[in-house]
């Protein structure tokens, strides 16, 4: 039998077949070609990625304004593979997230809304892709990919319906018992409950006065058992400078808000969804700030590692961090030492300015860690062990307007390789 030649990535231990690269070039330059006949095309080098680590392809500056006109990004994998690019929120709305459909994902904005693709990101949901950025700017939107490449073509997707009945949650009290048991559970030093009412609308609003700590807050619709309606309450938390500090959407008739300060603060509390004229009951828990982060980086980046080690489940940090850095926006790469069988902590948070991307890996020989920020996040945190290196690198990759970070990492484990437990 006749073997299929491969291309080996040597340096991250993956082998791609050539005919699934080659498929990928040659949908790239047919694609290239059609829309070249209407506009520019740039075609940017193809980009390794792994799963959950983002990439960020760099759009040209000449892409993103100056004349009337329209620029696609397009991102073009293998047909199996499965990806999404996100565009960032801009004034006040939300993101943009732009699912592939047979391994192809396209995004277009016109005019003055051409700003909004300076941070775009691409992020793989298969384990590795090989993928092809083209930028094309035009006079107008071009077709779909699936027009212009009909290998590309994923024929009929049945919309989604829900399986059945919403259950119902169960009553009150036993919510309410079962939400503040797991905050004791998670370490919270304090319990409080206190009712909201909601106007005609279901929705409403509530000041709280926060201690400085990492609070988890419930917000539980309060309906009469004997209504057969499943409510869905959302919720927001907002300091009062107007900082949005937590947010809650799913479909559920709970919601629970994470947020940490280092100081006392006021926040305000806003939910919707509830009974009309109805109420929420309100309760919240509050641990301490790990003592190991150093407050002298400042309220926003110690506030906001505080809450991704703790959203991450990460061993205490009590002790101050045995490597620390301040950095700017783009990539940086910080090499430390590290005792062969320890295990660390490390996490980057903003000081100052408004990120569009926060990620952090840690390579450590043949242990590595990798974590990126959803949107609106300014810190992230990854744990790992050192097995038998003495020394491990730290990439830092943040994105954004006037960013200032710090990062930190510390030592969690007392036992070296070798020594006996006690």
């Amino acid at each position: 039998m006749k073997r299929r030649p491969f291309v080996a990535f040597f340096a991250t231990g993956i082998v791609l077949s050539t005919a699934a690269l080659a498929g990928v070039a040659d949908d790239a330059d047919r694609l290239s070609a059609l829309l070249s006949r209407s506009g520019v095309v740039v075609r940017l080098a193809p980009r390794l990625a792994l799963a959950r680590e983002p990439v960020v392809p760099s759009v040209p500056v000449s892409a993103l304004g100056g004349a009337p006109g329209c620029t696609t990004v397009v991102a073009l994998g293998a047909l199996s593979t499965v990806f999404s690019l996100r565009v960032p929120a801009f004034a006040d709305g939300p993101p943009e997230f732009v699912n592939s459909a047979a391994g192809a994902a396209m995004v277009s904005r016109c005019d003055e809304a051409r700003r909004e693709l300076d941070g775009l990101t691409f992020e793989s949901r298969s384990p590795r892709a090989v993928v092809e950025f083209l930028v094309a700017t035009s006079a107008t939107r071009p077709p779909a990919i699936s027009a212009l490449l009909s290998g590309r073509e994923t024929g009929i997707v049945p919309p989604a319906e829900r399986p059945g009945k919403v259950p119902h949650p169960g009553p009150l009290e036993d919510r309410l018992r079962e939400f503040e048991e797991g905050l004791v559970r998670g370490g919270s030093v304090e319990v409080l409950r206190k009712v909201a009412r909601a106007d005609s609308d279901g929705a409403g609003k509530v000041l709280l006065d926060l201690s400085p700590g990492c609070h988890r807050i419930g917000v539980l619709a309060a309906d009469d058992e004997s209504e057969t309606e499943v409510r869905d309450v959302d919720a927001d938390l907002s300091w009062v400078s107007g900082e949005l500090a937590a947010s809650e959407r799913t479909e559920s008739p709970d919601a629970t808000l994470f947020a940490c300060t280092t100081d006392r603060d006021l926040a305000v509390l806003s939910f919707a969804g509830a009974a009309p004229k109805g109420a929420v009951v309100v309760s919240r828990g509050r641990a301490e700030i790990p003592a190991g982060i150093p407050r002298d980086w400042g309220r926003s980046a110690a506030s906001a590692i505080a809450r991704a080690v703790a959203e991450r489940h990460a061993p205490p940090l009590v002790a101050a961090p045995v490597y620390s850095s301040l950095g700017v926006s783009g990539v940086t790469v910080l090499p430390v030492e590290v005792d062969p069988g320890r295990c660390y902590v490390a996490a980057v948070g903003l000081v100052e300015g408004a990120a569009k991307l926060v990620a952090l890996a840690a390579d450590a020989g043949p242990v590595s860690a990798a974590s990126h920020g959803d949107d609106g996040a300014s810190a992230v945190s990854v744990a790992f062990c050192a097995g038998t290196s003495r020394r491990a690198t730290l990439t830092a990759e943040v994105h954004g307007t006037a960013l200032v970070w710090a990062l930190g990492l510390w030592a969690t484990s007392s036992r070296r390789l070798g020594e006996g437990i006690e």
